[in-house]
């Protein structure tokens, strides 16, 4: 035979519904967990601002000086697959 549904054991059960839809909207999504940090973090270190200095003229140099050594790296990766893979 089937129980009768209370009030009471309706409103735990709206509980746990609700409960497990906001652990449900709590976990990441992957541009907001690991690769979202990755490119907050490439953001801030490429604009020089992830140090705490007010020198713009040192901010610009930082700016510069990643810029260079970022495309330095993929320069060194070409020179190296036509070098070596073709």
């Amino acid at each position: 035979m089937l129980k009768a549904m209370t009030n009471a054991d309706h409103g735990k059960r709206e509980a746990a519904a609700r409960d497990e839809l906001k652990k449900l909207g709590d976990r990441e999504t992957i541009f907001t967990g690991t690769i979202g940090a990755t490119v907050d973090r490439a953001k801030t270190h490429f604009s020089g601002s992830d140090d705490a200095t007010d020198d713009r003229i040192e901010i610009w140099g930082k700016r510069i000086g990643r810029t260079l050594s970022l495309i330095g790296v993929f320069a060194l990766g070409l020179y190296l697959y036509a070098t070596y893979f073709k």
